[in-house]
């Protein structure tokens, strides 16, 4: 069989015509004042900057969510800060709905505590819930054809001819001794194995998701120890996180691949865009 040089020449062509184009795209929006922030942002040594813009090019978000998250990106959005601060007008800059902090972007879609225990609780739900969905499917579990549909439960254990594994949903591990934080989002106890897996996902503000990581990871340390005494299974903490205007740190997509299933981080990221583009509508408008 003969190897066509000249179609491997074309593909490469093509990817090379296809890099410096989205080469190219990110220096235009550089180049814009606006966009000047976001863009410096994601020059950090932390972020992936790929999979951060990845949502541009494959998400398929509708073009109003687009716009609205990558002005928000800029702090561009008419929030209460922007109208005095940017165009004098006479108006308290403070958050309309704690009335304690500035009302920037970045404290509507992640610091106000009045949209946490509802807005960013469920945001947090739907990108957990899919990644419980995908842990359920790996282990043969029946489950709904759509991710949005599915309802995890507190306690699925899962026992067939090749799994013997319990998938607990925010449910309190209970440990001889005292830990304070003994409640990860999920646990993926594989009885089989003799491993298990502590998973945490958060949803901070863009500039956090480096912080969050290793805040995550410290946090479970206690319960890591106890879990491996308690159960004799080997244990780890995997944390998910995902910037609320779509940041994804370097790291991420090798944290999640140790999940069982098939999670992508551009699914959890699109998830995020969406309940972000809804918090941000819910509030300005």
């Amino acid at each position: 069989m003969k190897y066509d040089t000249n179609a491997e020449t074309s593909r490469n062509m093509k990817l090379k015509i296809r890099e410096e184009i989205e080469k190219r795209r990110i220096e235009r929006l550089k180049e814009k004042q606006l966009y000047q922030q976001f863009m410096r942002h994601l020059d950090k040594n932390f972020v992936n900057k790929k999979s951060s813009i990845q949502w541009f090019n494959g998400a398929g978000l509708k073009g109003e969510t687009e716009s609205l998250i990558m002005a928000a990106q800029n702090q561009a959005l008419s929030t209460r800060y922007r109208q005095k601060k940017i165009f004098k007008q006479n108006v308290d800059s403070r958050c309309g709905l704690c009335h304690g902090s500035e009302e920037h972007v970045s404290h509507i879609i992640a610091g106000c505590t009045n949209l946490a225990a509802t807005e960013y609780t469920h945001r947090h739900n739907k990108v957990a819930g899919y990644i419980h969905w995908n842990i359920c499917k790996a282990f043969g579990m029946e489950v709904c054809a759509k991710y949005y549909e599915h309802i995890p439960e507190t306690i699925t254990n899962i026992k067939n001819k090749d799994n013997e594994v319990t998938v607990m949903w925010d449910l309190p591990i209970i440990t001889d001794r005292q830990i304070n934080a003994n409640r990860p989002d999920i646990v993926v106890h594989d009885k089989k194995n003799k491993t298990c897996q502590l998973i945490d996902i958060s949803v901070p503000d863009d500039s956090n998701v480096q912080l969050k990581e290793n805040e995550k990871i410290m946090k479970y340390k206690d319960l890591e120890i106890e879990i491996s005494r308690m159960w004799n299974a080997k244990s780890c903490t995997i944390p998910v996180i995902v910037g609320a205007l779509g940041t994804i740190f370097k790291g991420a997509e090798l944290h999640l691949n140790r999940i069982p299933g098939k999670s992508s981080i551009q699914e959890a990221q699109k998830i995020t865009l969406l309940s972000t583009a809804h918090i941000l509508r819910k509030v300005l408008n």
